[in-house]
């Protein structure tokens, strides 16, 4: 009976060991899942921010490239109004100061 009872305080004392073992064990898994979720968002944060700049880059390119067609656009709407006056201008006058006197009479 001895033995049985020595034989399961070993078996007791074995089982306690790994208990503690793996006590710490999943401790140090926690410490180690932590430190790697913070490096994962770090990580993710500067891809973010490099990402983010990226965009801004872009949409700034972007933004500079339409406001230079619109400028260019209005720049060849002005030159084409320019052009047509110049062409009809005494014709538009011509014709207003036609009508003008039509009205009156």
């Amino acid at each position: 009976m001895k033995e049985s009872v020595r034989s399961l305080l070993a078996v007791d004392r074995r089982a306690a060991a790994l208990v503690e073992e793996a006590a710490e064990y999943r401790k140090n898994a926690e410490k180690s899942l932590e430190t790697e979720k913070k490096k994962l968002d770090e990580e993710l944060a500067a891809h973010a921010e490099k990402h983010i700049g990226n965009v801004g880059k872009t949409e700034a390119a972007a933004s500079l490239e339409q406001c230079g067609q619109i400028v260019r656009l209005h720049r060849d709407i002005a030159g084409e109004l320019e052009r047509r006056y110049l062409e009809h201008h005494e014709w538009w006058e011509d014709e207003l100061f036609r009508r003008c006197l039509a009205a009156e009479i």
